[in-house]
């Protein structure tokens, strides 16, 4: 069911998240949030899983060994290429 929450817009373009909003999307104090504007037109506000650089250190495992770009730039594309055929290009 939806349901249809109104906030004013001020000076320089600054609304009020309402806090019903806020609450349903996890949103406190400080935290960022993203306007998504979707190919219909339609407008979404969303919490970004990782707002800032810092948030994503971390994130991605360590490489077994060093490696230059090329040699992850083929992994990444077999990995696309089996994942969109089901098996690898080599």
């Amino acid at each position: 069911m939806s349901r249809v929450i109104e906030s004013v817009v001020g000076r320089g373009g600054q609304t009020t998240v309402p806090a019903e909003v806020r609450r349903w999307l996890g949103i406190e104090l400080g935290d960022r949030i993203s306007f998504v504007i979707g190919e219909d037109g339609c407008v979404k506000i969303e919490k970004p899983m990782f707002p800032t650089l810092e948030s994503l250190r971390g994130i991605a495992a360590t490489l077994p060994r060093p490696m230059e770009w090329d040699e992850m730039l083929e992994i990444a594309l077999n990995d696309a290429y089996a994942e969109k055929y089901g098996f690898s290009r080599q």
